[in-house]
């Protein structure tokens, strides 16, 4: 048996671990599969629709996403700011008023069919973000507390 940093040592030691569980992951891997799952998004939950498609276009995490308020989109500059996350503390969705690395500041350039959208959600959300209810609830069309 060999002795670890804390002066334990392991009876497993050597043991071959058992292959774990093969799980097919969920991508979406071609742009059709984009498309046809946006189109499907888009007629049941067009609010959630737009969050997913700000997610697919610039690569932000779901809690990035969820956290954008409207001084994030960055229109002149074609970009949005992550300046705070959306997390689950507790069993309570939070926000977080910054990511968790130096890092995670970052402006992200987004496609100008998109940022469209964004403005316009931003011009109607000025002062809160109006995704974190479809973030939170899955994007159902109830009401939730404490949203923005």
């Amino acid at each position: 048996m060999r002795s670890h940093r804390c002066g334990r040592t392991t009876p497993l030691e050597g043991l071959a671990l058992p292959d774990g569980p093969k799980f097919e992951r969920d991508i979406l891997e071609t742009p059709e599969d984009a498309a046809l799952f946006l189109t499907a998004t888009y007629e049941v939950d067009p609010e959630a629709a737009d969050l997913l498609l700000t997610k697919l276009a610039t690569g932000l995490r779901w809690g990035e996403v969820a956290a954008l308020t409207a001084e994030s989109v960055r229109a002149h500059l074609g970009t949005v700011e992550v300046r705070q996350v959306l997390r689950k503390v507790n069993r309570q969705w939070v926000v977080e008023p910054k990511p968790k690395t130096k890092k995670g500041y970052r402006s992200v350039p987004v496609h100008p069919m998109v940022m469209e959208m964004l403005k316009r959600r931003a011009a109607a959300a000025r002062g809160s973000c109006s995704w974190r209810r479809a973030a939170i609830t899955g994007g159902t069309r109830t009401s939730t507390t404490g949203g923005g």
